[in-house]
């Protein structure tokens, strides 16, 4: 492929995706997020200064904590079987008060994975199998069809994973 028709297929392919179950009342509710365009991501991350004092804020360059709300608004709806409920502003001001904080830190692991770690992980897993692919080193099958098909390290996944499950 060429550059041209890599960057088409780019937006052409869906956006990953993280689900996240939640408890309400007894019960469980699931949210799924969406990964960000990442021009939105930058946006978004500007909006939320680093703290003073916050090695987490220091090192990314932003403040997750008050970032994720906004950001799960944007990109996250309700699953209820097939179906995608977006909620309002006020369903999710009432849903991160509700929650408890360990189910609001899966929120942020899910979040900070689609827009973030995983997006940076991606990119190595993609140095490494062309690396080794350059080096014609074998544990890459010599009918591969792409450096993706098989990576060096062993994984056999046939692409990047687009959906994710994180169940609390």
């Amino acid at each position: 492929m060429s550059f041209v028709d890599d960057l088409k297929a780019q937006f052409e392919e869906p956006r990953d995706t993280i689900k996240v179950t939640v408890s309400l009342n007894g019960k469980p509710y699931t949210f799924e997020f969406t990964q960000m365009e990442p021009k939105e991501w930058v946006v978004a991350t500007r909006m939320f200064p680093v703290r003073k004092g916050f090695v987490m804020d220091m090192t990314f360059g932003y403040n997750l904590d008050d970032l994720v709300p906004v950001v799960a608004a944007q990109t996250g709806k309700r699953v209820d079987g097939d179906d995608r409920e977006a909620l309002t502003p006020d369903q999710w001001t009432n849903l991160f008060k509700a929650i408890s904080g360990g189910e609001l830190a899966k929120f942020c692991d899910a979040i900070f994975q689609l827009n973030e770690t995983g997006p940076l992980t991606q990119i190595e897993e993609l140095k490494k199998a062309l690396a080794a692919l350059s080096a014609g080193d074998s544990a890459l099958p010599e009918n591969s069809e792409s450096p993706l098909a098989d990576s060096a390290d062993g994984n056999q996944q046939k692409s990047p994973p687009t959906s994710t499950t994180a169940t609390v």
